[in-house]
């Protein structure tokens, strides 16, 4: 018999959060009778039954230039969260990813005490101490997906939960299919990610078919909002680049890949869980990337290094982010050369470290043991 639940309110922002909440959503759904879940998200999210606050939605940005010009769009949407929050409080709120809004919405919850469950939490580690601060302060617990982020929170006394990664449920059980020829692009899932990188990443490809004129090319689109400008984009290179656009079962065409190219960020996680060797590469506005230099604290951008401990997959980022530089990198790839031979080990050493997770726990069993706690 499965129990009655109350009110949860979620928030996620960008496409991987979407993603994120879409499977939270349908885990609740499936473990309790009546639960009801609101708050923004995606359009997943929202085909998952998420009862969407649509006077919330936050508009899409990237960066600090990003989060300046859109202040006044975010200031009225913690107003009207703050409203909601106050006179009508969930039981549960769960923040994912998306620190920018998020943890202003924890401080907001943390005044009108409701228990926050922060999945995905920030990446604080990177970040330094004020994004820390403000998680301790206001936040009940954080379930993070991987075990040095896991192992952080506790080292500095925060409630944590590791998370059975949902990623793992979607990967096939059988060894991937590589085909020689076939070349993942990954050109990120944000407006401003694609306009920066696919440019690049396409000018790429077609000076690897100078020397290697049989590779083929899957791009993979993360979403169909993206599909008209990732169009646009691909259309002067249709007569001299092999092309096929992935809009859906990205992880079984993925597997067929023999290596990607792969924009920084969770894409990096799931070439590393398919076995599938990557050149990551990352490129913004100048001040984005002074602003970051100043205040990361970390060596990597991709999570397969910062998971290793160690530069196991090329990272092309900024000045090094360009045709050439891309190429010479990405081509050692392309047959068995040591290059090659060292990541497909060091992608093996990461799926054996993701999924020795005996401590972790589903993310609906998270929530049912934070709901029962007074």
């Amino acid at each position: 018999m499965k129990d009655v639940y109350p009110r949860i309110a979620v928030f996620a922002g960008e496409h991987s959060g979407d993603i994120y909440a879409s499977k939270l959503i349908h885990a609740l759904q499936s473990k309790y009778t009546d639960v009801h879940v609101e708050g923004f998200a995606g359009p997943l999210a929202a085909a998952a039954g998420l009862h969407t606050w649509t006077d919330c939605q936050p508009t899409s940005i990237m960066g600090f230039t990003g989060v300046i010009r859109h202040f006044f769009h975010y200031r009225r949407i913690l107003q009207k969260i703050q409203h909601k929050l106050s006179t009508h409080a969930p039981d549960l709120i769960i923040l994912i990813d998306y620190a920018g809004l998020n943890l202003r919405i924890a401080s907001i919850a943390h005044q009108c005490n409701i228990k926050v469950l922060y999945y995905v939490p920030p990446k604080v580690w990177a970040w330094g101490s004020g994004r820390l601060a403000t998680l301790k302060k206001t936040v009940t617990a954080v379930a993070p997906l991987y075990r040095f982020e896991h192992d952080f929170f506790q080292s500095h006394h925060i409630a944590s939960q590791l998370v059975s990664h949902p990623f793992l449920t979607a990967c096939a059980t059988q060894p991937p299919a590589n085909h020689p020829h076939t070349i993942g692009i990954l050109p990120g899932s944000r407006p401003q990610e694609i306009r920066s990188l696919l440019p690049i990443l396409l000018a790429t490809c077609y000076q690897l078919m100078q020397d290697s004129p049989q590779l083929q090319f899957k791009l993979f689109c993360a979403e169909s909002t993206l599909q008209t400008m990732i169009d646009n984009i691909v259309r002067p290179w249709l007569s001299q680049l092999p092309l096929q656009l992935i809009q859906t079962a990205h992880s079984q065409h993925l597997q067929t890949c023999y290596a990607a190219m792969v924009c920084s960020g969770t894409a990096s996680f799931e070439c590393g869980m398919l076995g599938v060797p990557m050149v990551v590469v990352y490129r913004c506005n100048w001040l984005n990337y002074l602003l970051i230099k100043c205040l990361v604290k970390v060596k990597w951008a991709s999570l397969p290094n910062l998971m290793l401990h160690r530069a196991a997959i090329p990272e092309l980022l900024q000045s090094q982010c360009h045709p050439q530089r891309i190429a010479q990198i990405f081509s050692e790839l392309l047959y068995d050369s040591p290059a090659r031979q060292a990541q497909c080990a060091a992608l093996k050493q990461l799926q054996a470290l993701v999924k020795d997770h005996s401590d972790s726990s589903p993310i609906e069993d998270i929530v049912t043991r934070l709901l029962n706690h007074a």
